[in-house]
């Protein structure tokens, strides 16, 4: 990912500047589904909610920056430079990631997982006693005996499994879309596009902090609702004001910035959702097909902006996010639940 970033800015021939910043984002898209897999099991079911807002909260503060950073510049090579020495910073930061005891233990590795968990209870400053860690690596063991075979992509295609899979497929379809599309559409609205862009990153700040608190409050299923219902309206509203023939900046990024608040929330939510839905063995597994759902959707909805009529890509966002909110219903409650190996 960080070199295919740098020789975007060498390069002076398109197609390979393009080529580069596909592998980039393809890095990016699997880099964020690792760590944050990674992260989730290291959490319990308590702080479980917090850490994929958290998370998402450096990712829109990051895009504040980068708005900055555009401004600056106003230099597409020079700005790609900057952001490409920031990426680079990340190959010294992998070398602190302990790896997952959850992942450990479900390949075997128990010395491993016992010392990770060790460190995690010393650091902590925990008062969880040594048989205690004992007897969970203990039961762990006994629970994969017998289950240590490879995993494949046929795991998902399990009946327990695919239902929820094609569910949470489309919820990330439509969340990406509508994230990005969104995003893509900030610069389009009247006012400085730079301050545009970091508004419509800066907002997704405190959506996560909503996001967090209602998804321990509320649950899992219900916050997906009330999100993806925020981001419905906030884009219908938005469609008609457009084909009311309002121009107000104030009505239309307000109208805008409700859309991406709700959107960016749900996006954190989801992340924990699924990842509470799966099992150890195919959660990375699992969340990596969402993923790519979402990745084309990311890729397509932008696009819908080149259609004759404004409102066409908002009305659509708005009925896909309403939708999205409907199919939640078919997906269990996971609140309080204990990540399953």
């Amino acid at each position: 990912m960080s070199v295919f970033s740098s020789l975007s800015f060498i390069t002076p021939i398109y197609w390979i500047l393009a080529v580069c910043r596909l592998i980039t984002g393809i890095g990016v898209g699997g880099f964020g589904t690792i760590y944050f897999v990674i992260s989730i099991e290291f959490c319990g079911s308590k702080l479980r909610p917090y850490a994929s807002p958290i998370l998402s909260s450096t990712f829109a503060i990051g895009g504040v920056i980068g708005a900055i950073i555009a401004w600056a510049t106003h230099d597409w090579r020079l700005y790609l430079i900057i952001v490409s020495a920031i990426n680079f910073t990340m190959l010294i930061a992998i070398k602190f990631v302990a790896e997952s005891p959850h992942w450990l233990l479900s390949n075997g590795q128990v010395a491993a997982a016992s010392k990770i968990m060790q460190w995690v209870v010393y650091f902590s400053k925990s008062d969880v006693p040594q048989s205690f860690v004992d007897e969970v690596v203990a039961t762990s063991v006994t629970m994969q005996t017998g289950k240590s075979e490879h995993v494949s992509f046929k795991a998902l295609l399990n009946r327990q499994y695919l239902t929820r899979l094609m569910l949470l497929c489309f919820i990330w379809f439509t969340t990406s879309g509508v994230y990005y599309g969104l995003s893509f559409n900030s610069t389009e609205l009247s006012g400085n596009v730079y301050l545009n862009a970091a508004l419509s990153s800066a907002i997704e700040i405190p959506a996560y902090v909503v996001a967090g608190y209602i998804t321990e409050r509320l649950g899992r299923k219900i916050s997906v609702l009330i999100t993806m219902a925020t981001a419905g309206i906030g884009c219908i509203i938005l469609a008609s004001l457009l084909q009311a023939g309002v121009t107000t900046y104030a009505a239309l990024m307000g109208s805008a910035l409700l859309a991406k608040a709700g959107i960016a929330a749900e996006y954190a939510i989801i992340y924990t959702f699924t990842a509470e839905l799966f099992p150890t063995k195919i959660r990375t597994l699992a969340i990596g097909v969402c993923s790519q759902a979402a990745r084309i959707a990311g890729l397509a909805f932008p696009y819908l902006f080149l259609s004759a009529h404004p409102t066409i890509p908002p009305f659509i966002f708005g009925g896909t996010a309403l939708l999205s909110a409907i199919v939640a219903f078919g997906l269990k409650e996971t609140k309080n639940t204990v990540l399953t190996q």
